[in-house]
């Protein structure tokens, strides 16, 4: 009976870190958003990212505080990284375009509105960024062809910002 009580004790500081922690981190993504100008949608991505990267956290952290048997769920467990692991690797794009997304919400190389020259010898971009997202950035170049240029690609490449009184 004791140990039920340091359970629910445990599973109620876990909650109040949780939301402490996912506000204190919505707050900051938030500010870091409003002081680099960025819409309000790219701050959400972040967010949702963070919300589902905290939730994973809150369950292992549940698990830990309820002592569940790992022995009893190792067949589950296994199955269930392995159907990860390989969901992982077929995605490993998509998985390295969000993550650079991340990236370039936090280091804003560029902005929206921005003149931007991707120099990816034949295959770069150039033009002016009308959107930025989880999986690419757009560029309209100066023949007003709508450009998407992965993240994953953009962030392995030399990215020239011009200045409006080179266009």
């Amino acid at each position: 009976m004791q140990t039920i009580h340091y359970e629910l004790l445990g599973t109620l500081c876990l909650f109040v870190l949780f939301f402490t922690s996912r506000t204190l981190l919505v707050r900051y993504i938030h500010s870091s958003g409003v002081k680099r100008d960025y819409l309000p949608f790219r701050a959400a991505y972040v967010q949702k990212v963070v919300t589902f990267l905290l939730s994973v956290l809150g369950l292992i952290g549940l698990g830990m505080i309820w002592q569940v048997s790992v022995q009893g769920l190792s067949v589950y467990i296994a199955s269930i990284f392995t159907v990860v692991g390989v969901a992982f690797f077929a995605a490993w794009s998509v998985l390295s375009n969000i993550t650079s997304a991340l990236i370039l919400f936090f280091n804003a190389p560029f902005k929206i509105g921005d003149h931007i020259k991707i120099k990816d010898g034949d295959n770069g971009a150039e033009g002016k960024v009308i959107d930025i997202n989880l999986f690419n950035i757009r560029v309209i170049d100066l023949e007003g062809n709508e450009i998407a240029y992965p993240n994953n690609l953009a962030m392995q490449k030399a990215i020239v910002r011009k200045e409006k009184s080179n266009l």
